[in-house]
Formats: structure tokens, C-alpha cells, sequence
């Protein structure tokens, strides 16, 4: 499917199509997704405006996009288990999806069993591509090539590393983030671990009903990430 702004066939950092009949053509994405947009930029976050821009070897295109400061919560994954007390922890068996994950899923209202009152479709996760864990700042280097490679993945808003499930502790290229780094808000920005803002006690959310809250970094992980999933059956008590 062609645009005159974007090409709905070819991935999100492209200027030139690979598939079929665009193959060869200058195609917009890669010029399209570098636009900033004020929307999904908190006024609160620093060093405004940024840009992704990863690395790749040849023949890939180097992938280049404008940052943004939100996320698509897609769930829970089960790997925050490891997180939490063992009293807490999730049935391997347990619905942990959240409302806006990718296709083939489909959310309506009614499958959000959990009432939309009490359940996260977008959450902050600022400062990427730049890495943040509690409030020390490590720029991004995402040159695997040179020292200090570094990058809070997903920070452009194009691309679809931008959602994630909450609960992992995935460190990019390798390895994981330590234990020492507490699984709340505002203790890590990587993708995959929980949510992150420059607010000094909180993160800014939309829930389902379409009601923002301010949410504290107080609450227990298991209600976070309670309200991340859509129809677990939790009772949200805080």
C-alpha cells in the first residue's frame, strides 16, 4: 500500500522499497519517521529533540528515526516472576496480554475483562534512545564496533520496538540488567523493564477508559503490572 508520506508495504527507516513493484524506488519512510513529534514528547525529559540512529552492517540501512518519550504497553511478560515475592508470582498459564499488542491480537472492549478503569494502553518510557538507570544517564553508542556501546532500545516512535511487555530484564546488545536496579518506575528506561520519566515520583499513564493518571513509583510491582494486562482476573486494590 503506497502514501504520499509513508509506504505501508516496506519497514519503517527505508528511502529505498525492497518488495515487489517498489523495489529500487525512492520510497518516504526513512525521511518520514525522523519528524518530531511534539505529542509524543514529555516536556519534562531533557535533551529534546533526539534521533535513533542504530548502526547495521551493509547491505542494511542504518536505522534512523525521531524519539519519543511513550510506549504501546503490551502486557506483562512472564519473566516478571523473577521480580516478584513468590506469593505474587504468575501461572505460567496466566493471560498476561495487554490491550495494544501487535496482529494478529485483537482487542475489543469487551475482551478487556479487567474493566477499563484499571487497565494501561500507554505508559512514559523517556530519555531513549539514551540509556537511564535511576537518574545516571549513559548516551547512546549503538556502534557495536566502538567502546561503549549503549542504548535504551525502541525509542523511535516508528518502529515497532517502541511497545514492549513490562517485566524483563534485557540489556542491549547482551546480557541483562542487574538485580541491583529495582523492577519500578523511574529505575530503568530499557526496553522490556517497567516505565521511566523525568518526573521525580511517578509516571504519567492512559488507561482504557481514556482517563490519564499520574501513577506513583510507591506502588507494588504485582499491581503494576496487574493494570498492564487486560483480562488476568486481578482485583486492582491500589
Amino acid at each position: 500500500m503506497s502514501g504520499v508520506n509513508y509506504n505501508l508495504d516496506e519497514n519503517w527507516w527505508r528511502t529505498t522499497g525492497q518488495v515487489g513493484a517498489n523495489a529500487g524506488l525512492t520510497i518516504p519512510n526513512g525521511t518520514t519517521v525522523r519528524n518530531q513529534l511534539k505529542m509524543f514528547s514529555c516536556p519534562s525529559t531533557p535533551n529534546q529533540p533526539r534521533l535513533q540512529s542504530k548502526k547495521e552492517t551493509a547491505p542494511e540501512q542504518d536505522k534512523v528515526g525521531a524519539c519519543g518519550d511513550y510506549f504501546v504497553i503490551e502486557g506483562a511478560h512472564i519473566d516478571i516472576n523473577n521480580d516478584l515475592p513468590a506469593a505474587d508470582r504468575y501461572p505460567t498459564t496466566s493471560d498476561l496480554r495487554g490491550c495494544l499488542r501487535a496482529f494478529p491480537d485483537r482487542t475489543t472492549f469487551g475482551s478487556i475483562g479487567d474493566g477499563t478503569s484499571n487497565t494501561l494502553l500507554f505508559g512514559e518510557c523517556a530519555g531513549r534512545e539514551d540509556v537511564y538507570r535511576g537518574w545516571t544517564m549513559t548516551p547512546a553508542q549503538t556502534d557495536t564496533s566502538l567502546p561503549n556501546v549503549a542504548r535504551a532500545r525502541g525509542g523511535a516512535w516508528a518502529t515497532n520496538d517502541n511497545p514492549y511487555e513490562i517485566g524483563r530484564r534485557v540489556a542491549w546488545p547482551s546480557g541483562t540488567i542487574p538485580t541491583t536496579v529495582p523492577m519500578k518506575i523511574n529505575a530503568s528506561n530499557e526496553y522490556g523493564f517497567a516505565f521511566y520519566s523525568f518526573h521525580t515520583s511517578g509516571c504519567n499513564f492512559v488507561l482504557a477508559d481514556g482517563s490519564v493518571r499520574f501513577i506513583a513509583d510507591s506502588i507494588q510491582l504485582k499491581t503494576l503490572a496487574s493494570m498492564s494486562t487486560r483480562s488476568n482476573g486481578e482485583v486492582v486494590s491500589e
